[in-house]
């Protein structure tokens, strides 16, 4: 089975890419950040270690007040890898549970959507992995007037992740998407020659 992983910063538009990626391929999308809502359902061992490492203020009847803990980790970066060590295992866990499942009916690829791809340090459960690029400007643009931010709160987020250039030395294919919608979903069919190019070399593309 194919695995495809592909990441990107804050708004660079990788999850539209993982849209159109999946129409054109039919390959299904594993959504590393859906995983992460999984493993922190109220009840759940995740929530329990988040309260008791960053105490109750972040939990609202059992359940992981997410925007909360969200304005501090992206603030604190003592606290997001605190955070990232609670999740990161679980949410590999249940993707290779999901891997599993979707061997034993013969899907033929997956589409792993996964933002902490690179941070979280794994690339190695991927096949090949692509990284969706946009101009900063671009990305701050998309975060103040899609996502309804301040430009100060646009800039902390950017901040807060790992520069492109240290993203880029990881990755396999370079998307750049600085361009409508319509120009990304265009780009499809000869992006996915780049990656099955990536996987022949790997000798992974009939596997």
């Amino acid at each position: 089975m194919i695995k495809i992983g592909v990441t990107g910063r804050i708004a660079s538009g990788k999850s539209e890419f993982c849209k159109y990626l999946s129409e054109y391929t039919k390959f299904p999308i594993i959504d590393a950040d859906q995983l992460s809502r999984e493993v922190c359902e109220k009840g759940s061992e995740a929530v329990t270690e988040i309260e008791m490492t960053f105490g109750s203020r972040y939990i609202t009847n059992g359940e992981l007040n997410r925007k909360k803990l969200g304005e501090k980790v992206f603030q604190d970066q003592e606290a997001r890898h605190q955070l990232n060590a609670i999740l990161h295992y679980r949410v590999t866990q249940k993707y290779f549970e999901l891997l599993d499942r979707y061997e034993k009916i013969n899907i033929k690829g997956i589409i792993y959507d996964c933002p902490l791809l690179f941070e979280a340090k794994v690339e190695n459960t991927v096949d090949v992995a692509v990284l969706i690029y946009s101009d900063h400007e671009i990305q701050l643009d998309r975060l103040v007037h899609i996502r309804n931010m301040s430009v100060e709160e646009a800039k902390n987020r950017l901040a807060s992740q790992m520069p492109f250039e240290e993203q880029k030395s990881h990755a396999d294919v370079l998307v750049t998407n600085n361009k409508s919608l319509e120009d990304l979903k265009a780009d499809i069919p000869k992006i996915y020659e780049q990656i099955k190019e990536i996987l022949d070399k790997k000798n992974l593309l009939h596997n």
